[in-house]
Protein backbone atom coordinates (compact mmCIF):
# COMPACT_ATOMS: atom_id res chain seq x y z
CA UNK A 1 0.00 0.00 0.00
CA UNK A 2 1.11 3.55 -0.80
CA UNK A 3 -0.26 6.04 1.38
CA UNK A 4 -0.28 9.72 0.23
CA UNK A 5 -3.27 10.94 2.73
CA UNK A 6 -1.11 12.79 4.61
CA UNK A 7 -2.17 16.04 5.04
CA UNK A 8 -5.77 13.77 6.97
CA UNK A 9 -3.85 12.18 9.18
CA UNK A 10 -0.35 10.92 9.23
CA UNK A 11 0.33 6.99 8.96
CA UNK A 12 2.71 5.02 9.67
CA UNK A 13 3.36 5.95 13.21
CA UNK A 14 7.02 5.51 14.64
CA UNK A 15 7.41 2.91 17.40
CA UNK A 16 7.76 5.48 19.73
CA UNK A 17 4.40 6.97 19.36
CA UNK A 18 2.88 3.48 19.74
CA UNK A 19 4.99 3.14 22.83
CA UNK A 20 4.31 6.38 24.66
CA UNK A 21 0.89 5.46 24.36
CA UNK A 22 1.14 1.96 25.42
CA UNK A 23 2.74 3.19 28.14
CA UNK A 24 0.30 5.79 29.03
CA UNK A 25 -2.33 2.64 29.24
CA UNK A 26 0.21 0.28 31.34
CA UNK A 27 2.32 2.32 33.72
CA UNK A 28 0.43 5.70 34.58
CA UNK A 29 -2.59 5.53 34.06
CA UNK A 30 -3.74 8.03 36.93
CA UNK A 31 -5.63 11.11 36.39
CA UNK A 32 -2.96 13.87 35.81
CA UNK A 33 -3.65 16.63 38.29
CA UNK A 34 -6.30 15.16 40.02
CA UNK A 35 -5.04 13.17 43.30
CA UNK A 36 -1.93 12.68 44.95
CA UNK A 37 -1.15 9.00 44.74
CA UNK A 38 2.09 7.85 42.79
CA UNK A 39 0.03 6.73 39.51
CA UNK A 40 -1.49 10.36 39.54
CA UNK A 41 1.74 12.11 39.99
CA UNK A 42 3.44 10.10 37.16
CA UNK A 43 0.82 11.23 34.58
CA UNK A 44 1.08 14.94 35.73
CA UNK A 45 4.65 15.09 35.17
CA UNK A 46 4.76 13.38 31.78
CA UNK A 47 1.86 15.75 31.04
CA UNK A 48 4.29 18.56 31.87
CA UNK A 49 7.08 16.84 30.11
CA UNK A 50 4.63 17.04 27.02
CA UNK A 51 4.40 20.82 27.68
CA UNK A 52 7.90 21.39 27.90
CA UNK A 53 8.47 19.33 24.82
CA UNK A 54 5.83 21.06 22.80
CA UNK A 55 6.84 25.08 24.05
CA UNK A 56 10.62 23.86 23.12
CA UNK A 57 9.77 22.79 19.57
CA UNK A 58 7.94 25.83 18.69
CA UNK A 59 10.20 28.38 20.65
CA UNK A 60 7.91 29.50 23.43
CA UNK A 61 9.62 30.64 26.29
CA UNK A 62 6.71 29.53 28.93
CA UNK A 63 5.56 25.74 28.87
CA UNK A 64 1.66 26.84 30.70
CA UNK A 65 1.38 28.78 27.65
CA UNK A 66 0.71 25.03 25.98
CA UNK A 67 -2.70 24.22 26.43
CA UNK A 68 -3.48 20.59 25.19
CA UNK A 69 -6.87 19.93 22.93
CA UNK A 70 -8.09 16.59 21.11
CA UNK A 71 -7.69 18.60 17.78
CA UNK A 72 -6.89 22.41 15.73
CA UNK A 73 -10.29 22.61 15.26
CA UNK A 74 -11.26 22.68 19.36
CA UNK A 75 -7.95 25.15 19.85
CA UNK A 76 -9.23 27.30 17.55
CA UNK A 77 -12.57 27.31 18.52
CA UNK A 78 -11.46 27.76 22.11
CA UNK A 79 -9.22 31.07 21.22
CA UNK A 80 -11.68 32.51 18.94
CA UNK A 81 -14.68 32.29 21.90
CA UNK A 82 -12.00 33.14 24.13
CA UNK A 83 -10.92 36.77 22.45
CA UNK A 84 -13.56 37.97 20.14
CA UNK A 85 -16.15 40.71 21.55
CA UNK A 86 -19.25 42.25 20.33
CA UNK A 87 -18.33 45.31 17.61
CA UNK A 88 -15.24 43.57 16.68
CA UNK A 89 -14.32 42.71 12.89
CA UNK A 90 -12.52 39.43 11.98
CA UNK A 91 -10.41 38.98 9.04
CA UNK A 92 -9.61 35.19 7.45
CA UNK A 93 -8.07 34.31 4.53
CA UNK A 94 -9.74 32.58 1.22
CA UNK A 95 -7.63 29.45 2.04
CA UNK A 96 -9.20 29.00 5.02
CA UNK A 97 -10.58 25.30 6.27
CA UNK A 98 -13.92 24.95 7.69
CA UNK A 99 -12.42 24.36 10.78
CA UNK A 100 -11.47 28.36 10.51
CA UNK A 101 -14.60 29.64 8.64
CA UNK A 102 -17.45 27.61 10.03
CA UNK A 103 -16.19 29.02 13.92
CA UNK A 104 -16.23 32.49 12.56
CA UNK A 105 -19.70 32.10 10.73
CA UNK A 106 -21.37 30.62 14.13
CA UNK A 107 -20.00 33.41 16.24
CA UNK A 108 -21.33 36.05 13.97
CA UNK A 109 -24.24 34.58 14.31
CA UNK A 110 -24.25 34.20 17.83
CA UNK A 111 -23.46 37.88 17.94
CA UNK A 112 -20.03 37.77 19.38
CA UNK A 113 -18.56 40.28 16.64
CA UNK A 114 -20.11 42.36 14.14
CA UNK A 115 -18.76 42.00 10.83
CA UNK A 116 -16.11 39.54 9.09
CA UNK A 117 -13.84 40.10 5.87
CA UNK A 118 -11.95 37.66 3.33
CA UNK A 119 -8.53 38.76 2.00
CA UNK A 120 -6.88 36.95 -0.84
CA UNK A 121 -3.87 34.81 -1.13
CA UNK A 122 -3.38 35.83 -4.51
CA UNK A 123 -0.53 38.94 -5.40
CA UNK A 124 0.48 41.13 -2.29
CA UNK A 125 -0.81 39.65 0.55
CA UNK A 126 0.04 42.23 2.86
CA UNK A 127 -1.80 44.84 0.79
CA UNK A 128 -5.02 42.77 0.48
CA UNK A 129 -4.69 42.90 4.30
CA UNK A 130 -4.38 46.38 4.95
CA UNK A 131 -7.63 47.03 2.62
CA UNK A 132 -9.57 45.01 4.75
CA UNK A 133 -8.72 46.08 8.26
CA UNK A 134 -11.34 48.78 9.92
CA UNK A 135 -11.00 50.87 12.75
CA UNK A 136 -12.92 47.90 15.19
CA UNK A 137 -10.45 44.85 13.10
CA UNK A 138 -9.63 42.94 16.48
CA UNK A 139 -9.09 39.62 15.02
CA UNK A 140 -7.05 37.98 11.79
CA UNK A 141 -7.20 34.14 11.66
CA UNK A 142 -5.48 32.45 8.95
CA UNK A 143 -3.83 29.08 7.88
CA UNK A 144 -0.14 28.74 7.18
CA UNK A 145 -0.41 26.55 4.80
CA UNK A 146 -3.72 25.46 2.72
CA UNK A 147 -4.51 22.01 3.15
CA UNK A 148 -5.88 21.96 -0.45
CA UNK A 149 -2.88 23.52 -2.37
CA UNK A 150 0.14 23.68 -0.09
CA UNK A 151 0.13 27.49 -0.68
CA UNK A 152 1.89 29.00 1.65
CA UNK A 153 0.97 32.37 3.48
CA UNK A 154 3.86 35.29 4.71
CA UNK A 155 2.65 34.42 8.82
CA UNK A 156 6.16 36.43 10.04
CA UNK A 157 5.17 39.32 7.84
CA UNK A 158 1.05 38.88 8.71
CA UNK A 159 2.46 39.12 12.33
CA UNK A 160 4.33 41.97 12.01
CA UNK A 161 1.71 43.75 10.33
CA UNK A 162 -0.65 42.95 13.21
CA UNK A 163 1.72 43.99 16.12
CA UNK A 164 1.90 46.96 14.12
CA UNK A 165 -2.20 47.47 14.36
CA UNK A 166 -2.56 46.02 17.29
CA UNK A 167 -4.57 43.09 16.00
CA UNK A 168 -4.67 39.94 17.46
CA UNK A 169 -3.41 37.71 15.38
CA UNK A 170 -4.09 33.57 15.07
CA UNK A 171 -1.97 31.08 13.20
CA UNK A 172 -3.58 28.09 11.57
CA UNK A 173 -0.67 25.65 11.69
CA UNK A 174 -2.25 22.13 10.75
CA UNK A 175 -0.71 21.44 7.65
CA UNK A 176 3.08 23.56 8.46
CA UNK A 177 3.50 21.86 11.75
CA UNK A 178 5.40 18.62 11.97
CA UNK A 179 6.97 19.70 8.31
CA UNK A 180 8.67 23.26 8.93
CA UNK A 181 10.29 24.96 11.51
CA UNK A 182 8.02 27.47 13.06
CA UNK A 183 8.75 29.54 15.55
CA UNK A 184 6.07 31.49 17.70
CA UNK A 185 8.15 34.66 18.84
CA UNK A 186 9.37 35.13 15.25
CA UNK A 187 6.17 34.61 13.93
CA UNK A 188 5.11 37.08 16.80
CA UNK A 189 1.86 35.37 16.79
CA UNK A 190 -0.70 35.73 19.78
CA UNK A 191 -2.24 32.52 19.48
CA UNK A 192 -1.23 29.18 17.18
CA UNK A 193 -3.07 26.37 16.91
CA UNK A 194 -1.63 22.66 15.98
CA UNK A 195 -2.97 18.54 15.73
CA UNK A 196 -1.11 16.32 16.96
CA UNK A 197 -2.19 13.64 14.24
CA UNK A 198 -0.79 14.96 11.34
CA UNK A 199 2.47 16.19 10.68
CA UNK A 200 3.68 15.89 14.69
CA UNK A 201 3.10 11.92 14.11
CA UNK A 202 0.94 11.98 17.10
CA UNK A 203 -2.39 9.50 17.68
CA UNK A 204 -5.79 10.99 16.72
CA UNK A 205 -7.43 13.05 18.92
CA UNK A 206 -4.16 14.94 20.07
CA UNK A 207 -3.41 18.78 19.81
CA UNK A 208 -2.70 21.93 20.91
CA UNK A 209 -3.23 25.27 21.54
CA UNK A 210 -0.13 28.34 22.38
CA UNK A 211 -1.46 31.48 23.48
CA UNK A 212 1.05 34.37 24.04
CA UNK A 213 -0.85 35.15 27.72
CA UNK A 214 -4.26 34.93 29.41
CA UNK A 215 -4.77 39.21 29.40
CA UNK A 216 -7.62 39.93 26.96
CA UNK A 217 -8.85 36.05 27.26
CA UNK A 218 -12.40 34.65 29.52
CA UNK A 219 -12.60 31.05 30.06
CA UNK A 220 -14.84 29.18 27.11
CA UNK A 221 -15.42 25.92 29.00
CA UNK A 222 -16.21 25.75 32.77
CA UNK A 223 -15.37 22.43 34.97
CA UNK A 224 -12.79 20.90 36.90
CA UNK A 225 -9.20 22.22 36.73
CA UNK A 226 -7.42 19.97 39.83
CA UNK A 227 -6.73 23.83 40.96
CA UNK A 228 -8.29 25.71 43.16
CA UNK A 229 -11.03 23.27 43.47
CA UNK A 230 -12.78 25.58 46.57
CA UNK A 231 -13.29 28.77 43.81
CA UNK A 232 -16.78 28.52 41.91
CA UNK A 233 -15.01 30.21 39.10
CA UNK A 234 -11.84 28.73 36.41
CA UNK A 235 -8.44 29.82 37.81
CA UNK A 236 -7.18 32.91 35.65
CA UNK A 237 -4.06 31.36 35.30
CA UNK A 238 -2.98 29.47 32.09
CA UNK A 239 -2.98 26.23 30.95
CA UNK A 240 -6.78 25.94 33.70
CA UNK A 241 -7.44 28.81 32.40
CA UNK A 242 -8.39 26.95 29.15
CA UNK A 243 -8.43 23.69 30.00
CA UNK A 244 -10.89 22.38 31.70
CA UNK A 245 -11.48 18.76 32.66
CA UNK A 246 -9.72 15.46 32.42
CA UNK A 247 -7.02 15.60 29.71
CA UNK A 248 -6.23 12.32 27.31
CA UNK A 249 -2.64 11.52 29.05
CA UNK A 250 -2.32 8.96 25.98
CA UNK A 251 -3.00 11.88 23.05
CA UNK A 252 -0.61 13.76 24.89
CA UNK A 253 2.15 11.77 25.15
CA UNK A 254 1.61 10.57 21.35
CA UNK A 255 2.58 13.96 20.25
CA UNK A 256 5.24 14.61 22.96
CA UNK A 257 6.54 11.02 21.28
CA UNK A 258 5.51 12.56 18.10
CA UNK A 259 8.28 15.67 18.25
CA UNK A 260 10.58 13.73 19.75
CA UNK A 261 11.26 11.60 16.89
CA UNK A 262 10.92 14.33 14.29
CA UNK A 263 13.66 16.46 16.24
CA UNK A 264 15.76 13.36 16.59
CA UNK A 265 15.73 12.51 12.88
CA UNK A 266 15.93 16.38 11.95
CA UNK A 267 13.25 18.89 10.96
CA UNK A 268 15.50 20.06 7.91
CA UNK A 269 15.92 16.91 6.65
CA UNK A 270 12.43 15.96 6.94
CA UNK A 271 11.47 18.91 5.05
CA UNK A 272 14.09 18.50 2.86
CA UNK A 273 12.48 15.01 1.91
CA UNK A 274 9.27 16.12 1.55
CA UNK A 275 10.16 18.72 -0.89
CA UNK A 276 12.21 16.44 -2.98
CA UNK A 277 9.07 14.02 -3.36
CA UNK A 278 7.04 16.97 -4.12
CA UNK A 279 8.81 18.17 -6.94
CA UNK A 280 9.18 14.19 -8.67
CA UNK A 281 5.28 13.75 -8.33
CA UNK A 282 4.87 17.40 -9.70
CA UNK A 283 7.30 16.74 -12.61
CA UNK A 284 5.72 13.08 -13.14
CA UNK A 285 2.06 14.68 -13.32
CA UNK A 286 2.77 17.42 -15.23
CA UNK A 287 3.90 14.78 -18.41
CA UNK A 288 1.19 13.03 -18.41
CA UNK A 289 -1.79 13.89 -21.23
CA UNK A 290 -5.16 14.97 -19.69
CA UNK A 291 -3.70 15.84 -15.76
CA UNK A 292 -4.03 19.39 -14.58
CA UNK A 293 -1.72 20.53 -12.13
CA UNK A 294 -3.20 22.84 -9.53
CA UNK A 295 0.38 23.62 -7.21
CA UNK A 296 3.28 24.34 -7.15
CA UNK A 297 5.68 21.30 -6.02
CA UNK A 298 6.18 22.45 -2.01
CA UNK A 299 5.08 21.38 1.47
CA UNK A 300 4.39 18.04 0.27
CA UNK A 301 0.94 18.46 -0.99
CA UNK A 302 0.21 18.02 -4.96
CA UNK A 303 -3.31 18.89 -5.96
CA UNK A 304 -4.25 17.73 -9.40
CA UNK A 305 -7.80 16.89 -11.82
CA UNK A 306 -7.75 14.42 -14.59
CA UNK A 307 -9.71 15.40 -17.63
CA UNK A 308 -13.17 13.65 -18.33
CA UNK A 309 -13.07 12.03 -14.44
CA UNK A 310 -14.44 13.22 -11.08
CA UNK A 311 -11.65 13.94 -8.58
CA UNK A 312 -13.78 11.23 -6.15
CA UNK A 313 -13.27 8.68 -9.40
CA UNK A 314 -9.32 9.36 -9.69
CA UNK A 315 -9.09 8.59 -5.73
CA UNK A 316 -11.41 5.37 -6.45
CA UNK A 317 -9.70 4.54 -9.67
CA UNK A 318 -6.14 4.76 -7.13
CA UNK A 319 -7.62 2.89 -4.12
CA UNK A 320 -8.21 -0.43 -6.16
CA UNK A 321 -4.65 -0.26 -6.32
CA UNK A 322 -3.78 0.42 -3.21
CA UNK A 323 -3.07 4.14 -3.45
CA UNK A 324 -4.44 6.28 -1.02
CA UNK A 325 -5.23 9.58 -1.84
CA UNK A 326 -8.21 12.17 -1.25
CA UNK A 327 -10.17 13.72 -3.77
CA UNK A 328 -13.50 16.26 -3.19
CA UNK A 329 -13.28 19.30 -1.24
CA UNK A 330 -11.11 18.70 1.51
CA UNK A 331 -13.39 20.52 3.79
CA UNK A 332 -12.20 24.01 2.41
CA UNK A 333 -14.90 25.59 -0.36
CA UNK A 334 -13.32 28.88 0.22
CA UNK A 335 -10.12 27.72 -1.65
CA UNK A 336 -11.79 26.00 -4.28
CA UNK A 337 -13.87 29.24 -4.64
CA UNK A 338 -10.62 31.11 -4.60
CA UNK A 339 -9.06 28.53 -7.23
CA UNK A 340 -12.12 27.76 -9.47
CA UNK A 341 -12.33 24.64 -8.61
CA UNK A 342 -15.87 24.38 -7.15
CA UNK A 343 -16.92 22.06 -9.95
CA UNK A 344 -15.64 19.20 -8.65
CA UNK A 345 -13.14 19.78 -6.36
CA UNK A 346 -9.45 18.41 -6.68
CA UNK A 347 -7.34 14.95 -6.34
CA UNK A 348 -5.30 15.17 -3.35
CA UNK A 349 -2.15 13.55 -2.82
CA UNK A 350 -0.09 14.04 0.58
CA UNK A 351 3.47 13.33 1.31
CA UNK A 352 4.92 12.53 4.71
CA UNK A 353 8.31 11.41 6.28
CA UNK A 354 7.92 7.65 5.84
CA UNK A 355 7.30 8.00 1.95
CA UNK A 356 9.81 6.96 -0.42
CA UNK A 357 10.83 8.02 -4.00
CA UNK A 358 10.10 4.43 -5.09
CA UNK A 359 6.51 5.12 -4.67
CA UNK A 360 6.97 7.81 -6.96
CA UNK A 361 7.13 5.38 -10.16
CA UNK A 362 4.77 3.10 -8.83
CA UNK A 363 2.08 6.03 -8.47
CA UNK A 364 3.02 7.63 -11.76
CA UNK A 365 2.24 3.91 -13.62
CA UNK A 366 -0.64 3.68 -11.84
CA UNK A 367 -1.84 7.18 -13.25
CA UNK A 368 -0.67 6.16 -16.62
CA UNK A 369 -2.75 2.92 -16.66
CA UNK A 370 -6.11 4.89 -15.55
CA UNK A 371 -5.63 7.89 -18.18
CA UNK A 372 -5.21 5.06 -21.06
CA UNK A 373 -8.52 3.10 -19.37
CA UNK A 374 -10.29 6.15 -19.21
CA UNK A 375 -10.07 6.76 -22.83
Amino acid sequence: MIYLDNAATSFPKPQEVVQAVLRAFDEIGGNPGRSGHRLSLAAAEAVYDARVTVARHIGATDETHIVFFPNATHAINTVLRARVRPGNHILISDLEHNSVRRPVLHLGKEGHYTTYSIFSHKGDVLENIRREIRPNTAILICTHVSNVFGTTLPIEEIGALCREKGIFFIVDASQSMGHRALDVERIDCDALCAPGHKGLLGMQGSGFLYVRGADGLIDTYQGGSGSNSMSPYMPEELPDKLEPGTLSTPAILSLAAGIRWIEEHGLDEIEAKEQELSRRYHERLGNMKGVTLLSIPQNGIIAFRVDGMTSEEVAAQLDRAAICVRGGYHCAPLAHQARGTLDGGVVRLSCGVFNSLGEVEVFSHHMEQLIKNKR
